[in-house]
């Protein structure tokens, strides 16, 4: 092992401090989506830890649309259940009969008719057809409003985007595990009739992106990324705390090395969640206009669930793929590689500009990682798991900057 990977994991499993910048972000400033106090005094924390590790900081600032709810409910039988409307949901005030439809697919919708009422579906985060795919199909079937079902019991309620293309054209709300399976049996008892509403708006709001460089007079730049902001009924622990810990981890570590050859340049970006509206604004502002020349781009995004695959994705780069894909044999990294591209995360408009992209996640696919909802806490997480994908980002590094020297 070269002697500067050596160093980068040294540092990374010394450290002493990794997890406290996600207990800072979640139980000092909770949720934070973009635009809000809550999300300024995040990247206010975010740039003094750039400081305390000497880089030079600056703010990079961008307007975009947000979306709020004002008022909205869901009645089984005249009794209220909790609920949270998707953002962007439509609006409207309606009264119809559900059709459920268990493991929404492209097949499946081929052989389902629901026009005139409300569809009920299941969606899981990562797996299986998304949300936004859904309430397409439920739009182009003639469904009055969809309704989706938590996956994860104990009266816990998503959210997230609806819709990729502005307020939806209907209402679209999350009920929980049990409130969806009560709503189940009432179907199969020829009773699932719905009350539900959704009253919510559009405004303008500006987002924060943080940026910490490593100068080292190359024409080269790093760019190394992770989005600080959240919904606004979480904390973000795991999505996505964990990548602004790595994230300012190895900010710290690299700022020690005494390396040269490339710059770096870390950037914690706000609105991805509302469609990684912040890499978006600064792909176009920086990257499109010529001001940085980009080599390679790292994106951490959910970096570190406790027993979870961790997966390395690398794109647009076969010389970068044969590369990491060495690192990983040679030193039994535990991490699987593939060149699935950066999708929904803000390492796609990067790919969108044909840079290569490396992504790292770590999911535990097999149980729920609670990812926007309130219960994204610190106390789910280990020291350990964070230690292992932050020591592997940073091998990776210290084996991409050697083509520069």
């Amino acid at each position: 092992m070269t002697s500067l990977i050596t160093e980068i994991i040294s540092h990374v499993w010394s450290s002493k401090e990794l997890l406290s910048p996600i207990f800072h972000l979640c139980d000092k400033i909770g949720p934070r989506p973009s635009g809000s106090r809550a999300a300024d005094n995040a990247a206010n924390f975010i740039r003094s830890k750039f400081d305390d590790s000497q880089l030079t900081t600056s703010i990079h600032e961008f307007s975009h649309g947000s979306w709020t709810a004002e008022k909205h409910f869901l009645a089984i039988d005249n009794q209220e259940f909790p609920s949270t409307p998707f953002n962007l949901s439509g609006n409207g005030q309606l009264s119809g009969e559900c059709f459920y439809l268990p493991n929404p697919s492209k097949e499946a919708f081929e052989h389902a008719h629901f026009e005139g009422k409300i569809l009920l579906a299941e969606a899981v985060h990562g797996m299986g057809m998304h949300r936004t795919e859904i309430l397409k199909r439920a739009v182009e079937g003639g469904a009055l409003a969809y309704i989706q079902i938590s996956k994860i019991p104990g009266g816990i309620v998503e959210t997230g985007n609806i819709s990729t293309k502005g307020v939806a054209n209907i209402p679209a709300l999350c009920i929980s595990y049990e409130t969806g399976h009560f709503l189940r049996r009432k179907i199969q008892q020829g009773d699932g009739r719905v009350t539900l509403s959704v009253k919510g708006s559009e405004f303008e709001v500006k987002g924060k992106n943080v940026i910490g460089n490593i100068d080292s007079g190359s024409d080269d730049t790093i760019i190394i990324g992770a989005h600080y902001d959240t919904w606004e009924n979480g904390p973000g622990a795991f999505d996505n705390g964990t990548g602004i810990a790595t994230l300012l981890e190895l900010s710290k570590t690299l700022s020690k090395l005494q390396q040269s050859g490339v710059n770096f340049q870390f950037i914690a970006f706000s609105a991805e969640e509302l469609g990684f509206k912040g890499s978006m604004a600064y792909k176009k502002e920086v990257i499109e206009s010529n001001k940085l020349q980009i080599p390679i781009m790292m994106n951490l995004d959910c970096t570190a669930y406790p027993k979870g695959q961790r997966t390395l994705s690398v794109s647009n780069s076969e010389e970068d793929f044969a590369i990491i894909n060495q690192l990983i044999n040679s030193y039994n990294f535990n991490s699987v590689l593939n060149t699935r591209p950066p999708f929904g995360t803000d390492g796609f408009p990067f790919y969108l500009s044909k840079i290569p992209v490396v992504s790292l996640e770590q999911i535990d696919r097999t149980k729920p990682s609670f990812m926007h909802t309130p219960f994204d806490t610190p106390e789910k997480l280990t020291e350990n798991s964070l230690k292992n994908s932050t020591a592997i980002a940073g091998a990776i590094l210290g084996t991409l900057v050697q083509k520069y020297q």
